[in-house]
């Protein structure tokens, strides 16, 4: 989950990066710095989703029962890998668990 927010933090900071360079750039400042800081960003953000990524799956294969973990990577799936097949195939799993838990 700590990588998860990490990566909203990471796209957070990348928009408002582009939205200061588009600023200067209209008043005709347009920085070397502000460009390098947007390249480093994408480089953290690609980082981020990975570690994100590999840890979800370490969790998912340890903890492959978890509705609430197969739903809190669908979530993940959706807004930060922007992957629907995904995100549907995990709230598919979700709610397969929890008509599991419902029957028993």
């Amino acid at each position: 989950r700590r990588d998860h927010l990490l990566c909203i933090q990471a796209r957070r900071k990348f928009w408002h990066d582009v939205k200061k360079m588009m600023r200067h750039a209209k008043k005709g400042q347009l920085q070397d710095d502000l460009f390098t800081r947007i390249i480093e960003s994408l480089d953290n953000m690609h980082n981020l989703e990975n570690a994100a990524r590999n840890e979800y799956h370490r969790l998912l294969a340890n903890f492959k029962t978890s509705a609430s973990l197969n739903r809190t990577y669908a979530d993940f799936a959706d807004l930060i890998l922007n992957d629907e097949v995904q995100k549907f195939k995990y709230l598919r799993a979700a709610s397969a668990i929890d008509g599991e838990d419902q029957g028993a």
